[in-house]
Parts: structure tokens; C-alpha cells; sequence
């Protein structure tokens, strides 16, 4: 059985389908709740990837917005960014694209600046009924 890695059922860059079972991840760290209730994690997949990502923890999803979840062959759950309106990146395409216009010298929480960037420039696309319990459908 393959472990790890963000792969989903989706080809391409950071949108799609990736897995996002928290079973997948270690070295979680909450960054920031976004304002429909989902929380933006910076984590590493177990296994030989050392990369750090953001993104999601498919079990907080299902509970706003089961629609974007589904079960993968392996029975790993995968959220699909694009029906959440985040987009998965790593840790430091994160950081780069949210600490613009801090400047290097203020040590005053930069960290808190960007989550404040981020919450105000993340649209959610929720489609109507989805906050309601659904039966997990498997990926294709």
C-alpha cells in the first residue's frame, strides 16, 4: 500500500482533487480559519517527501462542504480545491505570495500579517446544499 504524497484524482498544478486525509499528514500547524469555518494547515506528508504544503484536513471539510470530498481507492479521503476555492501550494509559494509588502525589519508577527492578507483574498465557493451530510462518493 502507497502512503503519502498530494496526489488526487485531478492533473496539474494546485487546484483539483489532492488527498487530504489528516491520516496522510505530520508536523500539522493550524495557520488560519478561514471565514466560511475551514482552517488552512501548513503540514508534510508521511513518507519520503519533505516538502511542507498548505492546504486543508479533508475531515474539517466534510463537515462545511462535503460535496468537495471523496474516498480514494486506497480509502484515503481527497478534497477537491477547486470546489472550496483554496488552492493547495507548498509552504513556501505560501509564504511568498503572502508576505508581500512586509517589510523584513518588522518582527512583529509577519506570520499574522499574511494570514490577514490571506483571509481577506480567499473567495469560498460553497454550492447550495452541501452543508448538508452526504455519503462519500469514490474518486474517479
Amino acid at each position: 500500500m502507497r502512503r503519502g504524497g498530494g496526489g488526487g484524482f485531478t492533473r496539474g498544478g494546485g487546484g483539483g482533487g489532492r488527498r487530504s486525509d489528516i491520516r496522510l499528514k505530520q508536523e500539522i500547524i493550524p495557520l488560519v480559519r478561514l471565514n466560511n469555518g475551514l482552517e488552512l494547515y501548513r503540514f508534510r506528508f508521511k513518507g519520503s517527501d519533505h516538502t511542507a504544503y498548505v492546504g486543508v484536513m479533508a475531515q474539517e471539510v466534510q463537515k462545511i462542504a462535503p460535496g468537495a470530498v471523496c474516498r480514494d481507492h486506497e480509502g484515503y479521503l481527497v478534497v477537491n480545491y477547486n470546489r472550496i476555492g483554496v488552492k493547495f501550494m507548498t509552504w513556501k509559494e505560501w509564504r511568498t505570495l503572502h508576505l508581500r509588502g512586509v517589510s523584513s525589519d518588522d518582527k512583529s508577527a509577519p506570520e499574522l500579517k499574511a494570514e490577514g492578507k490571506l483571509v481577506r483574498g480567499v473567495k469560498m465557493f460553497l454550492p447550495a446544499g452541501d452543508r448538508r451530510t452526504q455519503q462519500l462518493s469514490e474518486c474517479r
